[in-house]
């Protein structure tokens, strides 16, 4: 008998739900979703500057396009491509990638994350501008579709006093 006392209390602090930590809170001023779109985009820069091509196709859905507008002195440039000459650059020289304060849009499953940002190559600011990012979700998770961005150099560079890290 005490054997079944014992199997029944084993088996009812078994079915007993250990609580879990409730996940950390959004940045101020997101939603949840949000910042979930957001910390995709993160993943992304994570894996600029890890030098990671894996962790970058990871938060890309299919090969994704990128599609450039640089500014030159006469002209200004239009560049459409898919990822993977991006993903090849990687083992060059160090990259790193932040972007300033962003704006977030949701609608279903597709979202945009429109910020300022500033790109480092070899620790040296090499440019900065406007960044689009088109998101969809998939399977529960937000993937990169698109990355629409300028190529500037001047006032922007200003707004950039240092790179994050390299490399970590």
């Amino acid at each position: 008998m005490r054997f079944f006392l014992m199997l029944l209390l084993i088996s009812l602090l078994g079915a007993c739900e250990t609580p879990q930590a409730a996940d950390p809170a959004p940045p101020k001023g997101l939603r949840p979703e949000q910042a979930a779109v957001l910390f995709t985009v993160e993943r992304f820069f994570e894996g600029i500057k890890r030098g990671d091509s894996v962790l970058l196709r990871e938060v890309f859905a299919g090969e994704g396009q990128s599609i450039s507008v640089r500014y030159q002195e006469t002209d200004t440039v239009i560049r459409l491509a898919s990822h993977e000459p991006f993903f090849r650059q990687l083992a060059g020289p160090p990259m790193a990638e932040a972007i300033g304060e962003p704006e977030i849009r949701i609608h279903r499953d597709i979202a945009t994350l429109w910020a300022p940002y500033a790109f480092w190559a070899n620790e040296q600011l090499s440019h900065c501008g406007e960044e689009v990012f088109s998101l969809v979700r998939e399977a529960g998770k937000w993937k990169i579709m698109a990355i629409l961005y300028t190529v500037e150099k001047g006032d922007c560079m200003t707004d950039w006093p240092s790179p994050p890290q390299f490399g970590t």
